[in-house]
């Protein structure tokens, strides 16, 4: 059941936040490496529902690695 004060709810709104994203990608034929590498900071919170074990930290940075092959004709080749 969603929380019926809507200023402890992100669905609603009543809260806001930044962030910055970054993407680099690596590309060797059909192989790819990628990460994904963000910050997020959020503004206009209740105390308890935002990042953190005890849901009061502002600010959280997240990283991902992520690997793969490429299907098909957009692969690019080397010459």
């Amino acid at each position: 059941m969603l929380p019926t004060d809507r200023s402890t709810c992100w669905l609603w709104g009543g809260s806001g936040g930044v962030t910055f994203t970054a993407t680099p990608t690596y590309q060797k034929g059909g192989i790819y490496l990628r990460s994904d590498l963000a910050w997020v900071h959020a503004t206009s919170y209740t105390p308890g529902n935002v990042f953190g074990k005890t849901g009061t930290d502002a600010d959280q940075f997240r990283g991902v690695l992520e690997f793969g092959f490429i299907f098909g004709k957009n692969i690019s080749l080397e010459k």
